[in-house]
């Protein structure tokens, strides 16, 4: 029995492997077969037998040819019948081309009559999708210095940290090589601010309360999400393609955590001149502390490179705050944890920053025949 099956199942083995070979070398044959229809045509295109071209050709179109082969086809029956002086069916064999191939570009080489029908058609893709991510860093720009000492006495120092974001966009060509944008983007906003604020406080002349200096270290976190709004201009006749863009954007606050650490200094006392209280994050949001809601104009260049028929992108882009991120009342408001617990009270500000993206750029193709304008 046992050998029965192996019998059986070899000849079984056998017999698909035939089938294969010779399906292989069936299409083999055919392509050499529909390679010969094409050089066959070309020589007629060449010897001016235009109308014998189609019937030659339609054998392989509908079953036969690779997708160059068939490309070249289209080509061919685009240029005979223009020559036929047949519109109508160069027009419907370029749609074909271009459907096939929608990144097809005409050669200086070509006659002036397929440049100018080419030219008749919309060949650029009518909009495109992007995939980014990257890194940034935040900037923060002091409008008021708030706090609940000698301020005058103090002062201020923010640092930039660096943050994150990710993001999908959509780009819709509106004319030639200018394009409306629109992005939707989540990103990560860190930075840090350090105070110095003098906080002795006197029940007279003699016996001094209190420290001498306070110094708080505060390191924020935000999660935005945002649309940013773009007008852009790109140079696309090359495979590295440059690009510049201006626009808006409005992002919406999801959280923001506050790690505060005030240091105590007390130079009269020798063993422990400095004291530090510190405790869990403080969530802003929740507290009221951040407004909802941040506003910013933005610049950008960079370039996109072409592989394949898609696109590699890099892209720079610096923002411009314009409303301040503090909410004044709940930040003076006495029950506050940072006023209560750190002595903090928040400073009135807006943030800039620089972003740093790379991504992946899926264009989109609808090619038409453009309508003649009166």
């Amino acid at each position: 029995m046992t050998s029965y099956f192996h019998i059986h199942h070899g000849i079984l083995r056998t017999v698909v492997l035939g089938l294969v070979l010779l399906g292989s070398a069936n299409v083999g044959i055919q392509g050499q077969e529909c390679e010969r229809v094409l050089r066959k045509a070309e020589s007629n295109y060449d010897n001016g037998q235009l109308r014998e071209i189609p019937g030659i050709l339609s054998k392989c179109l509908t079953g036969g040819f690779n997708k160059t082969q068939r490309e070249k086809s289209y080509k061919l029956l685009v240029l005979t019948y223009i020559f036929l002086d047949d519109i109508d069916k160069a027009e419907e064999y370029l749609l074909k081309l271009l459907k096939s191939n929608p990144q097809f570009e005409v050669s200086q080489l070509d006659p002036p009559e397929f440049i100018y029908l080419y030219n008749s058609f919309r060949t650029k893709s009518y909009f495109s999708i992007a995939i980014k991510g990257g890194m940034n860093n935040t900037f923060v720009n002091s409008l008021n210095i708030n706090g609940v000492g000698n301020i005058p006495l103090g002062y201020q120092r923010n640092s930039s940290k660096m943050g994150y974001q990710v993001g999908l966009g959509i780009n819709f060509r509106i004319w030639e090589n200018f394009e409306v944008s629109a992005e939707f983007n989540i990103v990560n906003r860190r930075f840090n601010q350090i105070d110095s604020l003098k906080t002795t406080f006197f029940t007279d002349v003699e016996r001094p309360l209190g420290y001498n200096f306070s110094i708080i270290n505060a390191s924020e976190s935000q999660i935005w999400v945002g649309v940013p709004l773009m007008m852009k201009y790109s140079i696309t006749q090359y495979k590295m393609q440059p690009f510049i863009y201006g626009g808006v954007s409005m992002y919406y606050l999801l959280g923001a955590n506050l790690n505060v650490t005030r240091f105590n200094i007390d130079p009269s006392d020798v063993e422990t001149p400095q004291r530090a209280v510190t405790g869990p994050s403080v969530k802003l949001l929740r507290a009221g502390i951040r407004e909802k809601y941040h506003y910013s104009l933005l610049a950008g260049a960079g370039f996109k490179y072409k592989v394949g028929t898609d696109y590699l992108m890099l892209d720079f882009r610096y923002y411009l705050g314009i409303n301040n991120l503090r909410n004044e009342e709940a930040a003076l408001d006495a029950s506050n944890e940072l006023v209560y617990r750190y002595g903090y009270i928040d400073n009135d500000f807006t943030i800039n920053g620089a972003l740093i993206s790379i991504g992946y750029v899926k264009p989109f193709y609808r090619p038409k025949k453009l309508r003649k304008k009166l």
